[in-house]
């Protein structure tokens, strides 16, 4: 996990929303901390020819998952899916069932071609006086993650599906 996702240090990364399901299932992650490193990692490819490195900031990431447990929650939370996208429009490129998350509500990605949140951190604190540069995070759309298992999912859910208007839903803006 490169440090885009709450901190600069191990000890903050290994509390991210988006290392859960991994460290839970016992994989080893290496925090990339230093901001070389976001230069370098995509260059290596994989470790000793057999293990794929990735990025787990960006979407796509594939787990082993049980696919009739994964078309049951797109089924299921469809029309929160529908509901977050149309109102968040602006901000998110789209909204996904997570696969990745055991203990959050949510989290945000970046997309699997654009910039990660800590090459926009990097650029911005280059850019300095170029506004164009500066301003790259304001227009990249994430990718919203959605836990199906966390009871706050679970209870918007019910909200949406009971009444798509429904004033505390609406309140998420």
């Amino acid at each position: 996990i490169n440090a885009e996702y709450g901190g600069q240090d191990v000890e903050t990364l290994s509390s991210s929303p988006l290392v859960e399901r991994l460290l839970k299932r016992g994989y080893e992650v290496l925090y990339l901390v230093e901001p070389i490193d976001e230069y370098l990692a995509p260059g290596i490819g994989s470790y000793d020819g057999k293990y794929p490195m990735v990025n787990v900031g960006r979407e796509g990431l594939k787990l082993d998952i049980d696919q009739e447990e994964e078309e049951k929650f797109s089924e299921e939370f469809k029309d929160l899916v529908d509901f977050l996208k149309a109102h968040h429009s602006a901000k998110l490129e789209k909204v996904v069932i997570s696969n990745r998350l055991t203990k959050s509500p949510s989290a945000l990605v970046s997309n699997s071609w654009g910039y990660t949140a800590n090459m926009e951190r990097i650029v911005r604190a280059q850019a300095l006086g170029d506004s164009k540069m500066a301003n790259v995070s304001k227009t990249a759309k994430k990718v919203m993650e959605i836990n199906p298992r966390h009871p706050i999912i679970k209870e918007l859910n019910a909200r949406i599906q009971a009444d798509p208007e429904d004033p505390v839903a609406r309140t998420l803006r």
